[in-house]
């Protein structure tokens, strides 16, 4: 130091490891048909675990949802990569009577599923990537209440319902595209987000196609928040275009906040969707020292989740909502109406719960 000349000096202590993250999260959801899911979780990342960047993500949850999953990834060049990961997931299914237009559940089960794959990435930009691999899926549901259900009809006589277990396994290949540009997961303000996928099998006893796309659009000018949605579906599993069994495996659902947010979680499904959101937020303050935003808001949406053998009956929602971008998750109490009578009230905190 001397006068207005200054000097850093920088002293380096290289280790032969690299940095050593834990992350826990915590979830609940409950709605007004007693509905109520929860879940506790821990996650572990190690990047740079060799020379050549090998990183390790590790993440364990246990409650209504349950993961135990492992995965690698190996940078080849600037912008090529290759990854491998092995996940099973268990998860509490509510299953709906499908002839009233309102939400019945008639019984409960689990879905239970096993997955391994490899694939090979490609980044296009810093923020959007392709990706070609190979997974092999096996997938379970198993019914956990009564098989035989019985329903009296106003006009007299009665509706019986035989349930049956489902199972499907297959070896595929998935192509997908992903561009996220958001600057919040929870509660984005700008930018947009688009993933397009899908997948094809190659072996086991039925056939399994899939086509997903999601597509986010946020845009603030001050205070005053619009975010724009898009989610289309298609998938064949137990080759659904001519089963006609209640429990095959419907891999799209509809049901909870910004998802149909009149119908219970799970109360629409099928193997078609199609959904369109549109939500208004006003940012009521940024959230004072512990810098957590809250919102108000109204989400209108339309769309259905129903089989092929159906046809497309379109749905709608409108929900009031407060929202908070809290350190724990997002934070969200709603009211919602919706078409056919259908209404919901709904809490959820912390991560979100996917019900495929």
């Amino acid at each position: 130091l001397q006068g207005d000349q200054y000097e850093l000096v920088v002293d380096v202590n290289e280790k032969t490891y690299g940095p050593n993250f834990l992350k826990t999260n915590l979830g609940f959801y409950t709605e007004s048909s007693g509905t109520n899911m929860f879940s506790f979780g821990v996650g572990y990342r190690r990047p740079w675990m060799t020379p050549d960047g090998l990183e390790l993500q590790a993440d364990l949850r246990a409650g209504s949802q349950s993961e135990v999953a492992v995965s690698v990834f190996q940078p080849l060049s600037e912008r090529w990569g290759l990854g491998a990961y092995a996940a099973y997931n268990s998860s509490e299914l509510p299953l709906y009577r499908p002839d009233v237009s309102t939400a019945q559940k008639m019984a409960t089960s689990t879905l239970r599923r096993q997955e391994v794959g490899v694939n090979l990435s490609f980044d296009i930009s810093q923020k959007s990537t392709v990706k070609l691999g190979v997974v092999g899926n096996d997938t379970q549901l198993t019914i956990d209440t009564a098989r035989n259900i019985t329903y009296p009809l106003p006009s007299g006589g009665s509706l019986s319902y035989v349930l049956q277990d489902g199972h499907v396994g297959f070896t595929g290949l998935n192509l997908s595209f992903t561009a996220d540009l958001m600057d919040s997961p929870s509660f984005p303000t700008r930018g947009y987000y688009l993933n397009v996928e899908g997948a094809q099998g190659v072996t086991g006893g039925s056939q399994y196609t899939s086509f997903r796309a999601n597509a986010l659009w946020a845009k603030s000018l001050g205070p005053h928040v619009v975010n724009l949605g898009l989610d289309l579906g298609e998938d064949h599993v137990f080759d659904c275009t001519t089963c006609a069994r209640l429990t095959s495996l419907t891999p799209l659902y509809l049901g909870g906040f910004q998802s149909m947010g009149a119908y219970q979680m799970g109360q629409l499904s099928g193997d078609r969707l199609v959904h369109a959101q549109g939500t208004y937020m006003y940012r009521l303050s940024e959230g004072g020292i512990l810098h957590q935003p809250t919102f108000v808001g109204f989400v209108a949406e339309a769309g259905d989740a129903w089989k092929s053998m159906n046809d497309y009956d379109e749905k709608y929602s409108a929900t009031l909502f407060i929202g908070v971008d809290s350190k724990i998750g997002d934070v969200f109490f709603g009211l919602a109406s919706g078409s056919g009578g259908n209404r919901n009230v709904f809490l959820q905190l912390g991560r979100r719960f996917s019900l495929w």
